[in-house]
């Protein structure tokens, strides 16, 4: 499936799992009753920047 991809791997991972955040954000917003039905597009590229604690350097 990636075998022509330009990109790592955890690039891919990384995707996944900020499409499903930005999903399971709306449905829970959704079943509150804070968002309509119709669901969220991205309209914009964007980077999500992962912080980690501090490893003592």
């Amino acid at each position: 499936m990636l075998r022509d991809w330009p990109y790592a791997n955890h690039y891919v991972d990384s995707a996944i799992k900020t499409a499903y955040s930005i999903l399971n954000s709306w449905r829970e917003n959704y079943l509150k009753g804070l968002r309509r039905r119709r669901k969220p597009t991205v309209k914009r590229r964007f980077v999500r920047v992962k912080t980690t604690p501090n490893q003592g350097y």
